[in-house]
């Protein structure tokens, strides 16, 4: 007469003293996700602490901080500049109460929204081909590509160039472009007389009436001027507060 198996039962891991079982298929260990703290784009860093983030970049002597200001309900921006004899020194750049960001913040989004689609335009196959242009597809990276093409070690965010280019692909012909889903966009790169590709702007497939699909582009340089526009409306607001203004450019720069 054949045993009967032993159940399995609970059993106890000493090195992690945490309850396993193994019964694998109703009860499976889950690692918990990891909190990031700092972000690295190249040279540049973000750093993520309580209620701020830090702006800095590799061996510079200053960083930006965004303090979101829950006791004090006043959001600003300020540089801190270490001198070479310790000395710190505080500069507020921008602030604004947060009730005054909270009422603003409704029609400036939608002058942003409405200022992006104002500046895209149609993109035809024949327009791509007599400019010289070429599209490549994954360098803007979608939500869900976000971790394939980064890494997390003791919560700091990189992300990899070789990911990136592993994720990226030029279409073998143009017309692979209509297919792209609605969060997929596409990098436009013009190609004249042997030079060096530039980035002249993003494309999208953008689906209209009857399930056609029709190719949109917004040039790079009109996205640098909405981005710029809304920095400046953001300006004027903590300026008209605090009687300070946001500084031309945040990024600390290199001692």
């Amino acid at each position: 007469m054949a045993k009967r198996a032993a159940e399995p039962g609970p059993i106890c891991s000493a090195s992690r003293g945490l309850p396993l079982l193994a019964n694998r298929r109703r009860f499976a260990l889950r690692r918990k996700p990891s909190v990031i703290r700092k972000i690295e784009l190249d040279d540049l860093m973000i750093v993520i602490a309580n209620h701020k983030l830090i702006l800095t970049t590799k061996g510079a002597r200053e960083h930006v901080t965004f303090h979101f200001g829950p006791a004090s309900q006043v959001a600003d921006i300020h540089r801190t500049t270490t001198a070479a004899d310790g000395t710190i020194q505080h500069v507020r750049l921008w602030a604004v109460r947060h009730e005054s960001l909270v009422s603003a913040w409704p029609a400036m989004s939608v002058a942003l929204v409405t200022a992006l689609k104002n500046c895209a335009r149609p993109l035809s196959i024949a327009q791509m081909h007599r400019g010289r242009v070429a599209a490549v597809v994954g360098l803007v990276a979608r939500e869900q590509d976000i971790w394939n093409i980064t890494t997390v070690r003791r919560g700091r965010l990189t992300f990899q160039p070789e990911k990136i280019a592993e994720n990226a692909w030029a279409p073998s012909y143009l017309e692979e472009l209509f297919s792209l889903g609605e969060d997929e966009l596409f990098t436009i790169l013009r190609c004249k007389d042997r030079r060096k590709p530039r980035i002249i702007g993003v494309g999208f497939a953008l689906k209209r009436r009857g399930g056609h699909r029709r190719l949109m582009w917004i040039a790079e340089r009109s996205i640098k001027n909405v981005v710029r526009d809304f920095g400046r409306s953001l300006a004027m607001l903590g300026s008209a507060e605090f009687g300070v203004d946001l500084h031309r450019s945040v990024v600390p720069r290199p001692s």
